[in-house]
């Protein structure tokens, strides 16, 4: 007997539809796999895309960290030279202050010299015989007295180097105080 080619269970009938399912699988399977792929590619290039804006700022990053380590190395030289110039001008202060100081050691010796000085004048114009003895005496005199000014005033304005060198108020007052009671036995003179 001969069986209808639908009736077959094993025959050749079944199989279009074996096919049939196996590529619609297939089809799904490469319409997954082709979405996959666009899905993969889109993020690969959004990988690429930060990797290169990465790549830029860490150029530019490294740009701007050479620039501020040359704007260091300029400033630090710049400090260097600075402090150069800074010692070379403390130096010069430090030892015009020294012959300052030198200079106020000697302005009381100077004073008492000067006014004694001015002294013995006053006493050689007091002293003089004749109108020309006494013209030289009060001109030696004349010229005592204003050195002995000079020397005063400088001894004052040391009395308030005094007052500005000193670590508080009242201990730069007492000093430059105890300085001017100092001379104003001997700048007296000149005033007089």
């Amino acid at each position: 007997m001969t069986s209808a080619p639908d009736s077959d269970p094993g025959g050749k009938s079944s199989r279009p539809g074996l096919w049939m399912a196996i590529a619609g699988v297939c089809g799904v399977a490469a319409v997954g796999l082709g979405i996959w792929a666009f899905t993969l590619k889109s993020d690969l290039d959004d990988a690429e895309a930060t990797i290169a804006r990465q790549t830029q700022q860490l150029a530019s990053s490294r740009q701007r960290i050479e620039a501020q380590q040359q704007e260091a190395a300029k400033t630090e030289a710049s400090e260097k030279a600075f402090g150069a110039r800074a010692v070379a001008r403390y130096r010069r202060v430090r030892q015009r202050l020294l012959t300052e100081e030198r200079a106020e050691t000697n302005l009381a010796q100077q004073i008492t010299t000067e006014a004694a000085q001015l002294q013995q004048a006053r006493n050689q114009t007091a002293s003089a015989d004749t109108a020309e003895e006494r013209a030289e005496a009060q001109l030696r005199q004349a010229r005592r007295e204003s050195r002995l000014a000079a020397a005063c005033a400088r001894g004052s304005v040391a009395a308030f180097n005094e007052f500005f060198n000193a670590n508080d108020t009242d201990a730069g007052a007492n000093a430059a105080l105890k300085e001017l009671e100092q001379l104003q036995d001997d700048c007296e003179a000149a005033l007089q």
